[in-house]
């Protein structure tokens, strides 16, 4: 997994896998790509090939230079890795060269360094004139940008748009493998058509791990630059009730900080008890295009290892931490009687609770006993309205 931590915005940033296309061909069932694929790199998951860079043309004829000494301006900008961030000119430009050296080396110095993926050039089709695009390698719609008007207003000079929303665009396939340098499309799909080398390939997601993001989170917690930060995370649970048994871990987002995806328009599966400390959202909205989440959590408040050794004591033990964390009444069916063969066992309570289907109706969520139909236990429901999902079917 690869995150950006944003300490400004307070933002956890999911990003994806960078590389260049060396060939992806009509038909096809491969990419290869340039470089070396990172281990790190998801084993199956969400490829973009990027088809277009985001441009921006302004329609001010910049040819005698502009003294920015004299009378500074600037801009808001918010690109790839965050925003907005305000680019301030503030040096006597004479000549056009002087104009675009200026506005690149002062897009380096942003808050965040945006050189790497946008660049300040001349409209060739309208020379003299400024033109702000994605650079070469960066043609996708996770590399767009956003501008936006500043005090004082350095667009007006520039002659650019604002507020402007300027997107890239790739086409979005689903790979199953990858070896070396080449990705593997997912069985049943090929290329639509053949892209360009040295445009953007990125490889994401289709499931992410609350553990993994947490891990990579406290590593950077831990670097000296995050020392005057506040905490993003913490890792609640997982505590010792029993032999071999342990309690869930619940990942809490602290302090104001959220998760914010790349942007684009896919799903993702987020797997893991995911909450805030304070009931708001868990993630921020993209600035251009649609993520759908879904988010599955623990459907059962213990984590029970395989093999021998858990006693009666230890399985009330167990019954009474159910009870107390999630109001499952299962006490008088933990030792069941020996005239009462149909009383269940712990174990199967907690079997039924795990893969049973379940439904939310309303506010309350139903799970159903092993026939499907029948209501076993209902919960009530409180906290985000709003839901892409509402039903759990075994397959």
């Amino acid at each position: 997994m690869t995150i950006s931590l944003d300490s400004t915005n307070k933002w956890i940033k999911i990003l994806p896998f960078h590389y260049t296309i060396l060939t992806a061909i009509q038909s096809g069932t491969i990419v290869t790509v340039n470089e070396a694929i990172d281990e790190d790199t998801p084993s199956s998951g969400l490829l973009m090939l990027g088809t277009y860079s985001a441009t921006h043309n302004g329609n001010e004829d910049l040819s005698g230079g502009y003294d920015w000494a004299t009378n500074p301006e600037n801009f808001k900008f918010h690109g790839y890795l965050g925003g907005p961030d305000t680019v301030y000119l503030n040096a006597n430009c004479p000549t056009f060269a002087a104009v675009l050296a200026h506005l690149n080396a002062r897009l380096a110095l942003a808050a965040h360094d945006h050189s790497q993926q946008y660049e300040f050039v001349e409209d060739l089709t309208n020379p003299n004139h400024v033109l702000l695009r994605g650079k070469s390698g960066y043609e996708c719609t996770i590399y767009s940008f956003i501008l936006d008007v500043g005090s004082p207003n350095a667009l007006n000079t520039l002659g650019f748009a604002y507020p402007e929303v300027e997107l890239g665009f790739c086409d979005m396939y689903y790979y199953s493998s990858w070896s070396g340098s080449v990705f593997t499309l997912k069985a049943g799909t090929s290329l639509s058509k053949t892209y360009t080398v040295g445009y953007s390939c990125d490889a994401s997601y289709e499931s992410i791990n609350v553990q993994d993001i947490y891990n990579l989170t406290m590593e950077w917690v831990d670097e000296q630059e995050a020392m005057d930060d506040d905490v993003p995370m913490q890792a609640i649970g997982k505590k010792p009730i029993a032999t071999g048994v342990y309690t869930d871990i619940i990942f809490e987002l602290m302090n104001g900080w959220k998760i914010k995806f790349f942007n684009g328009i896919y799903s993702i599966i987020i797997l893991g008890t995911l909450i805030t400390d304070d009931g708001s959202a868990r993630t921020v909205p993209v600035d251009w295009g649609g993520i759908e989440f879904v988010f599955q959590t623990g459907t059962s408040s213990t984590i029970v290892t395989q093999g021998s050794g858990v006693t009666e004591q230890d399985k009330q033990d167990i019954a009474n931490l159910i009870e107390a964390q999630t109001g499952i009444p299962i006490k008088a069916k933990v030792n069941p009687l020996p005239s009462d063969p149909a009383s269940e066992t712990t174990a199967t309570i907690i079997r039924k609770i795990q893969t049973n289907k379940w439904k939310i109706v309303g506010n309350q969520l139903i799970i159903f006993d092993d026939d499907g139909i029948t209501p076993y236990k209902t919960f009530n429901l409180s906290g985000e309205s709003t839901k892409p999902y509402s039903e759990r079917i075994p397959t």
